[in-house]
């Protein structure tokens, strides 16, 4: 009898694995995002246009739990609407102003999940994103092949981020090998003070010399209607790295009420002080005339406002830029947007951003250029 009972149980096996499959899969959750953009672009450098009208498009579930795993796959496509009168980077149409929102399709993410681990190919964010984040405003996110820890237990009142990057996957579809390694603490004991120290190590395998580290602590926190954030961070030769030592300086004040906020923010960085996995749309205003950090290093002061009146929410920003080690004026710049968002799963949104460039800034970055940039944006999530 003892024979035949263990062959029934090696029968039911792949029975039973077959259930937990078919109930994950029917519990599963299914991501939808659909977000139209039309997007208008002024750029004095070479007297240049483009309209670029586009959609983005993320398709995906999640798995519901089998033995404590969940399994997460996501495509995305951004496709766009008629001829392309822009130039996406490579579509090779020079003629027209700079929107990088090519037209492709590729896995977005696809990893498991669980025990506090998160393996495969996945978005990435951190705080506010100045290091590493997904850069989303972008039609494409950029994402990760990655192996990440978290843990918000082990440690009272604090979460601890342990990770290795294998790979990069950029907005612009392409794909780069990566080798580094992230170490990140966030201790915050009550709403008034969060304290984060953090360590991104990255080695490029492709370009050995511009492999780098950022060694780093965080503050933030709020106290009643004050709020704050202050960030150090000294960026170091990595491997076979040749980038120089240089530093990042940021400081934020501000007030908030129930439905408004404003702040002043100070930002600084060095001049070879770079942060190319960050997601650099939220900085150095809307207009991205400043994509990486010029020579001189840059100060970027501005004043932030946000308020929220039932369904709309209008923001605005007004940064002055100047070099780090001079002084000398790059330029200024003007941003705003009006969000109405109806419902929980649409929004709709009407943006500008605008960059006046001083006559005496430098040519290199067209700096001394005047940027102007509008966009519409129609989302539905589901």
């Amino acid at each position: 009898m003892r024979p035949r009972l263990h062959a029934l149980a090696l029968l039911c096996l792949p029975l039973a694995a077959q259930s937990a499959l078919d109930t994950a899969l029917a519990d599963a959750k299914l991501h939808l995002e659909v977000r139209g953009r039309y997007e208008h672009t002024e750029d004095a450098d070479g007297d240049k246009t483009a309209n670029a009208p586009t959609t983005r498009t993320i398709l995906g579930l999640t798995t519901a739990p089998i033995a404590g795993l969940t399994a997460t796959l996501d495509f995305a496509n951004v496709t766009a609407i008629g001829p392309e009168r822009y130039n996406s980077g490579l579509n090779g149409h020079t003629q027209y102003a700079r929107i990088q929102d090519p037209g492709q399709t590729q896995v977005l993410q696809g990893y498991l999940e669980g025990y506090g681990f998160k393996v495969g190919r996945q978005i990435l964010s951190f705080d506010n994103q100045r290091f590493i984040g997904p850069g989303a405003w972008s039609q494409m996110p950029k994402s990760f092949t990655a192996a990440i820890f978290e843990n918000k237990t082990w440690i009272p009142h604090a979460e601890f981020t342990l990770g290795h990057l294998f790979s990069i996957h950029t907005s612009l579809g392409k794909n780069r090998d990566l080798n580094g390694d992230l170490a990140r603490l966030r201790w915050a004991p009550d709403e008034r003070i969060a304290l984060t120290p953090f360590w991104y190590g990255i080695k490029e395998p492709t370009a050995p010399t511009t492999s780098y580290q950022h060694v780093g602590l965080r503050a933030d926190g709020a106290w009643k209607w004050v709020t704050y954030e202050a960030s150090i961070a000294q960026q170091k030769p990595y491997a076979d790295g040749l980038v120089p030592q240089r530093m990042y300086r940021m400081g934020s004040v501000g007030v908030k009420g129930a439905a408004w906020s404003a702040r002043f923010v100070d930002e600084r960085l060095e001049d070879g002080f770079q942060t190319p996995l960050s997601s650099l749309h939220g900085f150095y205003g809307w207009s991205d005339r400043i994509g990486t950090t010029p020579t001189g290093g840059v100060v970027d002061r501005y004043l932030h406002g946000k308020v929220k009146l039932g369904a709309f929410t209008g923001e605005a920003q007004l940064h002055r830029f100047n070099a780090e080690t001079t002084g000398l004026r790059y330029g200024r710049e003007l941003d705003a947007s009006v969000e109405w968002k109806p419902a929980k799963a649409f929004s709709l949104l009407a943006a500008v951003g605008r960059y006046f460039g001083d006559s005496g800034a430098p040519t290199a970055g067209a700096l001394n250029q005047d940027l102007s940039k509008f966009w519409l944006m129609a989302t539905f999530r589901y």
